[in-house]
């Protein structure tokens, strides 16, 4: 998973989606804690926990503070 997400990461950059500053190895701990985080509350809170909704808002709000252009 690492490296995948290390690959799409440097993809970004190389399409002008994300600074050329951002340290990739770094973003890529950053993403996969939030991973981490999200299923440890999906397990915490169970049933009542809708995990994909959460992931995919929580990701969507650290990413869009990444991007470079904020109208995509």
């Amino acid at each position: 998973m690492y490296k995948i997400l290390h690959s799409f990461i440097q993809k970004a950059i190389k399409d002008g989606e994300l600074s050329v500053q951002i340290n990739v190895q770094e973003t890529v701990i950053y993403i996969t804690r939030c991973m981490r985080g999200s299923l440890y509350d999906w397990l915490v809170f169970g049933k009542d926990f809708d995990l994909l909704h959460e992931s995919k808002g929580f990701i969507a709000i650290f990413l869009d503070g990444l991007l470079l252009n904020k109208d995509r």
